[in-house]
């Protein structure tokens, strides 16, 4: 497989096999897309708890392939033949799945597939089928020959096989090379139209019904005998399926009026509706305005794809009465808990609307009536699509397709939409299920056909091992070449990259002289790594070094980039902003407050972040986007925690997750081109200071500190004490999590509750490598953690910090967020060597400048001596100062 994620496909079948007394074991090419492929409510990987559940389950992920000198070759001529069938005529609207398969090639190949004769079928078929025969030629992957060889299985199953330039065909070659049966399962209803061609025939491939046994002949050249049709297995489970509670009960639970019947609009994925929130508004509001009230006033459910992720909370908050986002960010049902919920959502609803989503299928086996605008934001993946004109003409339709809001509408109408409640039965689209997803009928379970079928070739006899022809040796030898150089240029582009990184702002002179020196560099380092010596260096040398107006390399080169962006007249995205709070406090905001005012920038600057900061930016640009609101909170943990467990909290260059973030910016603004001012611009800026090579000048020079403005106030915050003081307090390396420090704790906040109401600004979840402390039952002490989730849990924490008397936590981010609202804070820590004291200082200078509001980082140890100068009372409350309505720009 793919990635574990596919097993959600087969789970039925592999449950009957392992039920059968089969043994089992699950190879995949790469770590699940969505992480750790977390279940709903955090259950376990599924991959995980199959293998619990059978003890005949073993599984792996295979090592990185890309060592193989014949990697990068083989790669681009699979992507190649990939390619080359969207340029038949059949393709010619499949402009999305063109653009993504003309992604994946190389330069110059991408340049030879604009020859014109391509489109000619012969011509195309020709070239196709020579490219095909040197993929025959490249020798066998040694590790997936390895993983193959180690487990002598019976048979070799692979799934999908047919995404673009996938090295799924390793497998198939590899068991015909070692005489061991394989077949390719087909994964989902689009995979043999919109993805990558069969490179190496299998010897069985096992289809859902007579719609892809034709396109497994005519579009992949498969053997007819060769071919099993089973019906769709995927969706057995939703057979015989009943709802787990009344109609009522359900749009009570998920927040419907439970007296009204409801339309459920299932989302697509990303690459089908990237924009998907904008059509969903301008639908529910033609419903809005529709004449007939019995239509215009119909509850409205929208379940979001949970590989989707948008602004959902949009569709709440732009005055849509009895419209419901559940589950908020989408789930995935792959377990019960998940499936019943799904299963009830389409089994209540009295119809169901989308774009083009294999969910329809499942609508239409629940017998749901099913529904779509072609929209021409997404023209080019309904009709752009083979499978998509499935769904409109096998067995009659599924769908009803309307050209605008207006057709839909009358369709919708003429339905009776809105004038009935939910009723099973039969629907538009009984003749669809029966030919597309249980082609031997609907009583016939397509998991039992498919696993008898895998019994009974498994146990016939073997093929004879394929060895590789004479004639193609000199193929091989031809190619041997051009693989090699190629697998040289990769490891080139990697040195040279590590290069790049190594001599980053550097001349050619000083590169030059870089590798004389690389000796004395050395000895130099061991005789700085004796701890004496760097304190010394760093207390007494570099001030005398740095001080004055000493200026460096990568000053000069930061001014040249901000006024080449200011030069260009493309959006400019400001981020995407990653890392931790407290760097984006005081570095990350005040160094774009310095570049807004170094150049001119209109309003064309888009800041990216994450939890609803959007207020911390208000000086900066109006325009913000918000991670989170795109991506499923665990995509965002799972993603943020393996950057910095790979070394990359500081985001001194843009990750693949960095390169998610702004592909989403990319989508929200709709812009081609766009400009990118990313963080490692002023990371490798203030490195310099951060690592003693430069004084806090350079810091001051390329920073603007100014106050924040007052948020407004939410309607959750009427529940908030009008007086209070806010707390967080959490686990780190400054603040270990020790006995002592929960005494700690336990005895500030039961001090604190004695004199005023504390406000307790833990989220209830995680975001981040830090744990908040739990404190028991406490008079006095309030929580949020009711109103906040992942995309807003810092708007709500700032809301409430900027309002507070003081905030008393954790030193870290949120103790330098209040000064900035004009509150005092009193930060606290018991491990001094758990954060870099030069960090502290300068927070300590930006303040003191600001003078706006107090702050003050002390060692719990030091309470004590406060706690006997006070004879044993509390911390008194010093009023907070004027506010003064300037800029701290720091001198």
């Amino acid at each position: 497989m793919r990635h574990s994620g596919a097993i959600r496909n087969f789970e039925s079948v592999i449950r009957s096999l392992c039920e059968h007394g089969h043994e089992l074991h699950l190879s995949f090419l790469l770590r699940d897309k969505l992480g750790d492929e977390r279940m709903a409510q955090g259950d376990e990987r599924m991959v995980t708890r199959l293998s619990r559940e059978f003890p005949s389950i073993t599984f792996d992920w295979i090592p990185k392939r890309s060592d193989s000198r014949w990697f990068d070759f083989s790669r681009a001529i699979r992507f190649l033949v990939d390619f080359l069938r969207y340029k038949l005529p059949e393709y010619d609207d499949a402009h999305k799945l063109r653009e993504r398969a003309e992604e994946r090639l190389p330069g110059l190949v991408r340049l030879l597939t604009k020859f014109p004769l391509l489109r000619w079928r012969f011509f195309n078929h020709v070239v196709s089928n020579l490219l095909k025969l040197v993929e025959r030629s490249i020798p066998l992957n040694p590790l997936i020959e390895d993983d193959v060889a180690s487990k002598a299985p019976d048979l070799v199953l692979v799934t999908p096989l047919v995404d673009l330039g996938s090295d799924q065909v390793e497998y198939v070659k590899v068991a015909k090379a070692h005489g061991i049966k394989s077949a390719l399962c087909v994964h989902s209803w689009d995979n043999l139209t919109n993805k990558g061609l069969i490179r190496s025939m299998p010897g069985r491939i096992y289809v859902w019904n007579e719609v892809q046994c034709k396109e497994a002949i005519e579009l992949h050249g498969a053997d007819r005998s060769n071919i099993v049709v089973t019906g769709a297995n995927t969706y057995d489970h939703w057979f015989d399926r009943e709802p787990s509670r009344s109609a009522a009960v359900f749009k009570t639970e998920v927040g419907l009026a439970a007296d009204k019947p409801y339309l459920l609009y299932l989302g697509s994925s990303r690459f089908i509706a990237a924009t998907e929130i904008d059509l969903i508004e301008r639908w529910i509001t033609a419903i809005r305005r529709y004449g007939a009230p019995e239509l215009r006033n119909i509850g409205i459910l929208v379940r979001p794809h949970p590989e989707n992720a948008q602004e959902w909370d949009r569709l709440e908050g732009d005055g849509f009465d009895q419209v419901v986002v559940w589950p908020p960010r989408g789930a995935n049902p792959v377990n019960d808990n998940a499936r019943t919920d799904y299963f009830d959502s389409m089994y209540h609803s009295v119809g169901i609307v989308g774009v083009n989503t294999s969910g329809m299928i499942e609508a239409g086996i629940v017998g749901r009536d099913v529904f779509t605008i072609l929209d021409p934001d997404h023209i080019g993946t309904q009709e752009g699509t083979l499978h998509f004109h499935y769904l409109v003409d096998i067995g009659g339709g599924l769908l009803s397709v309307a050209k605008d809001f207006s057709e839909h509408l009358e369709q919708l109408a003429a339905a009776g939409i809105g004038n009935a409640t939910a009723a099973s039965g039969a629907s538009k689209g009984q003749d669809f299920i029966k030919e597309f997803v249980r082609p031997l009928g609907l009583d016939v379970s397509a998991t039992e056909v498919f696993v008898d079928d895998l019994e009974a070739f498994g146990c016939a006899e073997g093929p004879e091992s394929e060895t590789l022809s004479l004639w193609l040796y000199p193929v091989r030898w031809a190619a041997y070449p051009v693989a090699s150089m190629m697998a040289l240029g990769r490891k080139l582009k990697q040195k040279r990259k590590k290069v790049e990184r190594a001599t980053r702002h550097k001349s050619l002179w000083r590169q030059i002289l870089t590798i004389p020196r690389k000796f004395m560099l050395r000895l130099l380092s061991r005789v700085l790594r004796r701890k004496k010596v760097r304190s010394i260096i760093n207390r007494y040398v570099v001030p005398r070094v740095v001080s004055g107006e000493m200026t460096h390399h990568e000053m000069a080169l930061t001014e040249r980039e901000i006024r080449r962006l200011a030069d260009s007249n493309k959006t400019i995205i400001v981020g995407p902003w990653l890392s931790e709070v407290g760097f984006e406090l005081l570095y990350w905001i005040p160094f774009l407050n310095w570049v807004k005012s170094y150049q001119n920038f209109g309003d064309r600057l888009v800041a990216v972040s994450r939890g609803g900061v959007g207020d911390w930016y208000q000086s900066v640009t109006q325009n913000y986007i918000d991670v989170l609101d795109h991506m499923t909170p665990d995509h965002y943990m799972y993603n943020n925690m393996r950057r910095i467990q790979a070394g990359k909290q500081k985001q001194r260059k843009p990750t693949e997750f960095d390169n998610e973030a702004i592909r989403i910016a990319k989508d929200v603004l709709k812009e081609k081109e766009f400009e990118l001012l990313h963080p490692s611009t002023m990371y490798n800026l203030f490195m310099l200071y951060w690592k003693r090579q430069a004084s806090v000048r350079l810091v001051e020079q390329f920073s603007e500190f100014k106050h924040f403005t007052e948020t407004q106030r939410s309607d959750w915050a009427a529940d908030l004490p009008d007086e209070y003081i806010a707390v967080r307090f959490y686990f780190n390396d400054s603040f270990p999590d020790t006995e002592d420090n929960r005494m700690f704790v336990e005895g500030m906040l039961t001090s604190l509750t004695q004199q005023h109401d504390v406000v307790l600004l833990n989220p209830g979840f995680a975001m981040d490598d830090h744990w908040d402390f739990a404190p028991e039952h406490i008079p006095r002490l309030h929580t949020i953690d009711h109103v906040m989730e992942p995309s807003n849990n810092l708007a709500v924490q700032t809301e409430v910090v900027s309002r507070a008397l003081a905030f008393v936590g954790t030193y870290g981010g949120l103790s330098y967020l209040a000064p900035f609202y004009g509150v005092d804070s009193i930060a606290l820590y018991s491990h001094g060597q758990g954060f870099h004291y030069h960090h502290l200082e300068f927070a300590n200078k930006v303040f003191a400048e600001m003078d706006d509001a107090a702050f003050m980082a002390i060692d719990v140890r030091d309470t004590n001596l406060i706690r006997l100068v006070m004879r044993g009372e509390s911390f008194p409350m010093v009023h907070r100062r004027p506010s003064q309505q300037h800029a701290g720009r720091l001198r």
